[in-house]
């Protein structure tokens, strides 16, 4: 990694779809939550927004280390919600068998993405800010070479289900078909790097809003399917979606944003390729461990227990996947900020720590509670063999949410060895504990082996790397 730029590109993480540049963490007063205020506006308002209650909240939102998290919340917010929604209307709208089916290959999709893109995400992220003209080509780049690599993937994938070395029954004969299996993954991978562009381009506020509309469609798509496509409706309509959506989003990156960023910016700061393969070998062998941690075990319990339980086990899965996504974009937004005034880690760290622990917590209980309530939606049978499940995943996020701000400091320092052991040991712990929990304890045995897992993860960190960085430096308040 780099050292960040010095001048203006340093100000702050992001920039609103105007270009307008957003003030730097720490400004202070009333003045700095004014700016951009049109004169014209009602004194009243202009009075409240500087009031001594409302002043600070607005100028807590204009920091750039808190407003590019809470953007990328809205997000994740957004696409969990309509994500439960859209996995309620398959449970209604298809078998629980297809459930499971459908599930089971959308995990394996979802694996195979993470192989393909090397975990370039962190990489755009980190070099777009400094690529001025040669921006397209750095895009462009990334694109043909994860695009070559989900083909070369998914068709390994597909031969190998074939050939019946594993027992991948949902890929073939009965289920997906492997022609198209293959283009699906394409499509994925390159709707899912498409996200990182945008916010290395600082148009984060487009992230939220591509991504309800992408769940809004795929809803709709999955009810039209439900009879044209009884089988591999729920694939097909979580693929075909993905695929539809990269169109005007890469229309818009390539079209308006690059070209006028063509004209405006310079040459940007020069790079080697052997610089960006270093950083991404770092990121991507942490990303490997955490992606077959996180991708397999829908794979895993439907082998050992069957589709309809891997159908109540995949639900509470991904709801709590949500959660664990507000941690990894708060933790996101603390790289951003840290790399640009690396003076200020130790600050900006605990910060960072204290808001996600807190703010988790409170999103974990919220779903301890009310898990009977969001399993309902799916019908009787999830609530019996899902609450137990949905309840452990949520207690688990919390020590999670402690590990994952701890990898956006890694990054900061350049500690991604770090982040790749301590991903392998968190992957083979919680895998070995859920083979041998699974036949004792059912789907629930997964959520056992979560919450022991991520415990001492969270615990090991919390005595070693994070103690030596947060309490040896005198706190500045953000």
């Amino acid at each position: 990694m780099t050292a960040a730029p010095a001048g203006d590109e340093a100000e702050g993480a992001l920039m609103d779809p105007a270009g307008d540049e957003q003030q730097p963490i720490g400004v202070r007063g009333h003045a700095s939550v004014a700016v951009g205020m049109d004169a014209a506006q009602p004194q009243l308002i202009r009075r409240v927004i500087e009031s001594k209650r409302i002043a600070p909240i607005v100028a807590h939102l204009r920091a750039p280390l808190y407003r590019n998290g809470y953007l990328l919340l809205i997000n994740a917010f957004t696409t969990s919600g309509l994500g439960l929604v859209y996995w309620a209307l398959a449970a209604h709208a298809y078998p629980a068998d297809v459930v499971g089916m459908n599930s089971a290959a959308i995990a394996a999709l979802t694996l195979l993405t993470s192989l393909a893109k090397l975990e370039l995400n962190f990489t755009l992220i980190r070099y777009i800010p400094l690529s001025g003209r040669a921006t397209a080509r750095l895009v462009l780049g990334v694109y043909a070479l994860v695009l070559t690599l989900a083909a070369l993937a998914g068709t390994a994938f597909v031969i190998v289900a074939g050939s019946g070395l594993l027992p991948l029954h949902f890929i073939g004969a009965g289920g997906i078909p492997a022609l198209l299996f293959v283009p699906a993954l394409v499509l994925w991978c390159l709707f899912n790097i498409q996200d990182s562009v945008l916010i290395g381009l600082r148009q984060v506020v487009w992230v939220p809003v591509e991504n309800a509309l992408f769940s809004i469609t795929k809803a709709w798509l999955l009810l039209v399917l439900a009879t044209a496509l009884p089988a591999t409706g729920i694939f097909v309509s979580y693929a075909g979606t993905a695929g539809l959506a990269t169109l005007p989003v890469n229309a818009f990156i390539f079209g308006r944003v690059l070209r006028r960023r063509a004209r405006t910016e310079g040459p940007g700061v020069p790079y080697t390729a052997r610089e960006l393969a270093r950083y991404t070998l770092g990121e991507y062998g942490g990303t490997l461990m955490a992606m077959i941690g996180a991708g397999t075990p829908p794979l895993i319990v439907t082998a050992m227990l069957g589709a309809r339980a891997g159908a109540y086990f995949y639900i509470p899965w991904i709801i709590s996947s949500a959660f664990g996504m507000l941690s990894a974009n708060m933790s996101m937004s603390l790289t951003v900020e840290a790399v640009l005034d690396e003076g200020r880690l130790a600050t900006l760290a605990r910060e960072m720590l204290a808001h996600v622990v807190k703010l988790i917590a409170c999103a974990s209980v919220l779903l301890v509670v009310g898990a009977p309530l969001l399993l309902s939606l799916m019908g009787h049978a999830y609530v019996a063999h899902g609450t137990a499940l949905l309840r452990l995943l949520a207690l688990a996020e919390i020590p999670n949410s402690v590990v994952v701000v701890y990898f956006g400091i890694a990054r900061v320092q350049r500690r991604t060895r770090d982040i790749a052991q301590i991903q392998a040991g968190v992957c083979v712990v919680f895998l070995t504990l859920l083979c041998t929990l699974l036949p004792v304890y059912g789907v629930a045995g997964a959520g056992i082996a979560a919450v022991v897992t991520q415990c001492a993860a969270a615990t090991l960190l919390f005595f070693t790397r994070l103690r030596r960085l947060l309490w040896r430096q005198p706190i500045q308040r953000v």
